[in-house]
């Protein structure tokens, strides 16, 4: 394998480690949003902070190729 090529590697492998930790800190977050609540708090406000969330998502995805699921 050539030296940059491995380089490359090795930074991408560890781009991708930073990608999943980041999603386990984002479930854990959605988790917590959800906890920290009694069902009677739950508001439209904490709709649209998910809502918001998905769409930051779905843009993450189609600049991974990736067409988000139908809403």
């Amino acid at each position: 394998m050539p030296k940059n090529n491995a380089k490359a590697l090795a930074a991408y492998l560890a781009a991708k480690t930073k990608v999943y930790t980041r999603l386990e800190s984002l479930r854990a977050a959605i988790e917590d949003h959800q906890d920290r609540r009694t069902p009677e708090e739950i508001n439209y406000a904490h709709v649209g902070d998910l809502d918001h969330v998905a769409e930051v998502l779905d843009e993450i995805l189609g600049f991974l190729g990736i067409n988000p699921p139908a809403k």
